[in-house]
Order: structure tokens, then sequence, then C-alpha cells
């Protein structure tokens, strides 16, 4: 039996991303597939995993350039503020950069056991 070219592959991984990007099931995918191509449920599985694949990678590419953008942005309106001499708008800008580089975490570490102590009396 031939090969199916890469092309036709990437296009099929494509068109099965799109159909969970739409909310459909393997059981919807597999209908597709009977309505379409005829190939084996073994061989949709495999397309299934690589689209969902593709799905993830897309969301890390723009997840990274989503934060890229917002910080840029960020410290544009933060830099044209203190030009400005707006510093009430300079630190409210401050506290989105930090809040979205995820400074404004506490970590408290400690060892030996922790107990709750009160001088409340009865």
């Amino acid at each position: 039996m031939a090969r199916t070219s890469q092309n036709i592959v990437n296009e099929r991984i494509v068109m099965i991303s799109e159909l969970l990007i739409e909310g459909k099931n393997r059981q919807n995918i597999l209908q597709f597939n009977s309505e379409n191509w005829n190939l084996s449920e073994r061989q949709i599985d495999n397309y299934i995993n690589k689209a969902i694949e593709l799905i993830k990678s897309e969301l890390v590419k723009d997840s990274e350039y989503s934060l890229s953008k917002a910080l840029k942005r960020f410290e544009f309106i933060y830099k044209t503020a203190i030009e400005k001499e707006d510093f009430k708008l300079a630190l409210q800008t401050n506290k989105e950069i930090c809040a979205i580089q995820g400074l404004n975490k506490l970590e408290v570490e400690h060892s030996g056991n922790v107990q709750f102590i009160s001088n409340i009396s009865n």
C-alpha cells in the first residue's frame, strides 16, 4: 500500500486538531474518519495524539508571545508615566509588572513541627 505524503498527514493532523478544539471527542473523530478517510482506528489515534501535541505546542508559543507582549506594553506605560511624572500610574503599572512576573508570591521555608499557639484564655 502506498504511503501517504507528509503534506496530507499534516493536513489531517491539523483537521483533527480543529475538531478537538471544536469539542469533538474520539468517537466523533472516528465518525469523521469513516466519512472522509477510512483509516484504521490505530492511525486515527496516532493522528489524535499528534494533534494534541500540535495544540499544546501552539499554546506554549502563544503564551510566551502574549506574556512578552503584555510585559512590553506595561514597560511602555511605566516609561511614559515616569516621563510625565504620573507616579500613581507608574506605581500601579509596576505592581502589574510584578504580578505578571510572579514576584508577589511569598515562599516560607520551615523545618520541624508547626504548632498553633493561642494567647486567648478560656
